[in-house]
Parts: structure tokens; C-alpha cells; sequence
């Protein structure tokens, strides 16, 4: 059993699936697709995968890739109300966002030789989950932080368009969560290594 955010496993896990079954056909898998933190132990789960930060030093965790954090909106939504050249533009812009966010604080954006914190519009739209995120801003809602694992495809096809060129605003980790206080499944172990090499070779 594995347990990950829809998002990520969709846009990034799931792809990959079929030749981890190429190379293992006789192991089953049992995908669990939640964005809340799921009690491995307690729902007997074999491993997790976790974005961000972990917040707690405990547990078993392997990080298997990185994700960078971007703004992004359709063409349709930056036809209608113009696209940010700055920052500071975004207190002037609808913002969807996590449930999570704190409306109040800043985002903090680098580029070569320059640092700046700006506090977007608060949010039209808020929701709790990545899935609901993404959809909302394919929709048209508003520009919203996600990042590139979450919505390559739709930059790829220009569903979507990157804002703020040259601007960077960090990035997210991804983790392997294994059961604390229970010994891991070698077949566990086994689908861990496979899939940090499978995504290491998606650069």
C-alpha cells in the first residue's frame, strides 16, 4: 500500500508505473491517493510520499526529488486582466491559494542580485487540496503558486504560462515516508529505489 498526493502521483508517479510492472510483474499495488498525512502505521501502509517540509526529525525518510515553486495562469486570465511584470503587480491580481497559506505572509522572490517579499491580493478562491489548486487555475479562477511537477504537462501543451520570468520562489522536497517502529517491507525498499531513479531521469 502507498499512500501520496494526488497531484504528484498523477502527474509524475503514475507515468511511471508501467515500467516499474515491467520489471516487477508479480508485486501489487495498492495506491492511496490523499493530500492529508496519512497514519502509516495506523492505516497499514507501507510507505508515503510527502512534499515540503517534514517536521518531524523521527521519521524514516528518504528525499527522492525536488520541485520548484512557480506562478502560473492561463493565457485566457492574463488576456483579461494583464500580467504581472513585478511582484509587487500581484497585490492587483486574483490569487487562488492553499486553505493552508497564510493570506498575511509575504512571498519571498530572488533573482540575480535582488531579493523581494510580496503580499499578493488575499484570495479569491482557497482550497485544500493540490488537485483543487490545479484545477482552479486551469479554469481560469486566477494565478496561483504551484509547481512544476503539478503542472508541466499543461505548461507543455500552453494551458498555462509562467509568470514572472527570472523570478524564483524556492522549491518544495519530495519524500519517501516509511512505518516508524515497524522493520520495512523489503518490497517497500525495493519500490522506493526503483521510483527515486525513475524520477532522477526526468531531470
Amino acid at each position: 500500500r502507498i499512500a501520496a498526493p494526488p497531484v504528484y502521483a498523477s502527474q509524475v508517479m503514475i507515468p511511471l508505473l508501467p515500467e516499474f510492472q515491467t520489471l516487477h510483474p508479480d508485486i501489487r499495488i495498492e495506491l492511496i491517493l490523499d493530500d492529508r498525512r496519512v497514519d502509516l502505521v495506523e492505516e497499514g501502509v507501507d510507505l508515503a510520499l510527502r512534499t515540503g517540509q517534514l517536521g518531524d526529525s523521527s521519521l524514516l525518510a528518504r528525499r527522492i526529488d525536488s520541485a520548484s515553486r512557480m506562478l502560473v495562469a492561463t493565457p485566457g486570465y492574463l488576456a483579461a486582466h494583464g500580467t504581472p511584470a513585478h511582484p509587487a503587480d500581484l497585490v492587483r491580481h486574483r490569487i487562488i491559494s492553499f486553505t493552508s497559506f497564510d493570506s498575511r505572509e509575504a512571498w519571498t522572490f530572488e533573482k540575480v542580485g535582488e531579493r523581494c517579499s510580496a503580499y499578493p491580493a488575499d484570495p479569491i478562491l482557497r482550497v485544500n487540496s493540490a488537485e483543487g489548486l490545479r484545477a482552479a487555475v486551469l479554469a481560469g479562477m486566477g494565478i496561483a503558486m504551484v509547481t512544476n511537477r503539478m503542472v508541466g504537462a499543461s505548461l507543455a501543451m500552453g494551458e498555462l504560462v509562467p509568470l514572472l520570468p527570472g523570478w524564483t520562489l524556492g522549491g518544495n522536497d519530495i519524500w519517501v515516508i516509511f512505518p516508524e517502529g515497524r522493520r520495512v517491507r523489503p518490497r517497500a525498499r525495493l519500490f522506493a529505489d526503483w521510483l527515486a531513479g525513475a524520477v532522477a531521469g526526468l531531470g
